[in-house]
């Protein structure tokens, strides 16, 4: 049978000088390169452009479900004030989310309060676009950001129209 030698720190081998008598090193070593090998060879072969290609298929795939998840939050919003489903102290407290990419806990409630009503039609919305949980984080965000955009627009229409009928 063929050797082969190997270096070891140290400190290792005190350890192995140790365990000698009880321990098989050859077998360990047998076992530990095959479970590298397999490891390994499970990894896949990349070069660089394919890696490139494919994270921009998915970052694109991803904002676009992004985008018509946030369009559908957009319409909610939207008909949720022109239909009268929000007070008008739950539609101060959205307009006055500074930035909808960056929802702090408070505007989060705020905005699941306001929802809560519509989460149903929301879910079933998410489950044709591919959404496998009901409620992931990606769709949250997108659907939340959309839904303050669609009420600040709104909202922004309906105060036009009551100062015209002040005139």
């Amino acid at each position: 049978m063929p050797k082969l030698a190997i270096y070891v720190p140290k400190q290792e081998m005190r350890e192995i000088e140790k365990w000698r008598k009880r321990i098989n090193f050859s077998r360990v070593f047998m076992r530990a390169l095959r479970a590298e090998i397999r490891e390994r060879t499970r990894r896949l072969e990349t070069d660089e452009d394919q890696l490139t290609a494919a994270a921009r298929h998915y970052k694109n795939a991803l904002t676009d479900k992004a985008g018509s998840l946030a369009d559908f939050g957009f319409r909610l919003g939207g008909e949720d004030v022109l239909q009268c489903r929000l007070d008008a102290q739950t539609i101060h407290r959205l307009v006055e989310i500074d930035d909808p990419d960056k929802l702090s806990p408070a505007d989060v409630q705020a905005i699941e309060t306001a929802m809560q009503p519509r989460m149903q039609a929301v879910h079933e919305f998410a489950r044709k676009h591919g959404y496998q949980q009901p409620w992931e984080p990606s769709l949250q965000q997108a659907v939340f950001r959309g839904y303050v955009q669609g009420v600040a627009e709104a909202w922004k229409k309906v105060c036009q129209r009551m100062a015209s009928l002040d005139s």
